[in-house]
């Protein structure tokens, strides 16, 4: 088995909340992204894949000014690069390369109904967000140097179990089912959106944010789904927060699109936040069907039709 670690960028999620003129408006002209240096034969998707191309050029998208006043114009990007410790375990997401040879497994997952159901390639060792003993979304990212498979998995842990788990075809531009989440909330794959260290290195980095924004965009602005997509900001601390909301608003048409942790943990009441007063029933619908909460509209609130701020009168 082969490994190799690198950071990413950003998380998908938090590109949403950067400097808005520079992630959408500002010309970048980005070129296809690299192989991994242990899988060189494996493209990170097809040089077609929305991943793969230049925004530059592209007409701007129609909600541009409303995504640009929701992420905060005024807000300066930081690129979350890092090496070494953070609290004792490894910073960045590290991405394990394994070849045809690898034992495959079968992995119980809590969101099975969104997940592929494999079997994954993982080997004793893989390589862990965070390290074996962390404690947060312990994402794993394998690749397939043989098939050119990328499997990725979200909160793994050994024997084997994790929330979800997506399988893509690196040579493919073939998508998964819409609406349905990955090993990130956003239902994304997360190789193509990481700054790896061979292409820091080498002075060009490949994969810019106008890709993961764009990438965001379609998922929230584009043909409408059925579920209708929901921000989960976890304002009072308890870990896992996200996954009890989406058990309870699923079965009433909804899905977490995002769920991240709100700006602090002391948020007593849940908050039902939706940015146009055409969206309080909607609001309401999530109220009730989290048993908890008020309802606020703030308009340009956001790109997601409802946001939830999780406060302490919620539990689980």
């Amino acid at each position: 088995m082969r490994g190799s670690a690198h950071v990413r960028l950003e998380d998908p999620r938090a590109v949403l909340r950067r400097d808005a003129r520079t992630l959408i408006d500002h010309p970048y002209h980005a070129a296809v992204a690299a192989p991994l240096p242990d899988a060189p034969d494996c493209p990170v998707f097809p040089a077609s894949n929305v991943w793969n191309t230049p925004v530059g050029s592209l007409p701007k998208h129609k909600r541009s000014a409303k995504i640009a006043k929701a992420i905060g114009a005024g807000l300066n990007v930081h690129a979350d690069f890092g090496s070494g410790l953070w609290e004792g375990g490894p910073i960045g997401i590290p991405v394990t390369v394994v070849d045809g040879s690898q034992a495959t497994s079968l992995v119980d997952f809590r969101y099975d109904e969104e997940s592929d159901p494999g079997p994954y390639p993982i080997p004793p060792d893989v390589a862990i967000e965070g390290g074996p003993g962390a404690d947060g979304d312990r994402h794993a990212i394998i690749v397939d140097s043989d098939s050119c498979t990328l499997y990725e998995l979200f909160d793994l842990w050994p024997a084997w179990d994790a929330g979800s788990g997506a399988i893509w075809n690196l040579r493919s531009n073939a998508l998964r089912p819409r609406g349905w989440t990955s090993a990130d909330a956003a239902g994304l794959p997360i190789l193509p959106g990481l700054a790896r260290y061979d292409e820091v290195a080498s002075g060009v980095l490949r994969a810019s944010p106008d890709q993961v924004t764009e990438a965001l965009v379609e998922a929230f602005g584009g043909p409408a789904t059925e579920a209708v997509p929901v921000i989960v900001l976890n304002g009072n601390g308890v870990p896992g927060i996200g996954e009890a909301v989406a058990e309870r608003i699923i079965p009433g048409g909804f899905r977490v699109a995002v769920s991240q942790n709100a700006s602090d943990f002391d948020h007593a009441e849940t908050l039902i936040v939706v940015g146009s007063p055409d969206d309080v029933a909607l609001a309401e619908r999530v109220r009730d069907l989290l048993g908890v909460g008020s309802v606020s509209v703030s308009v340009g609130s956001g790109i997601a039709p409802v946001t939830v701020v999780v406060g302490k009168d919620f539990t689980g």
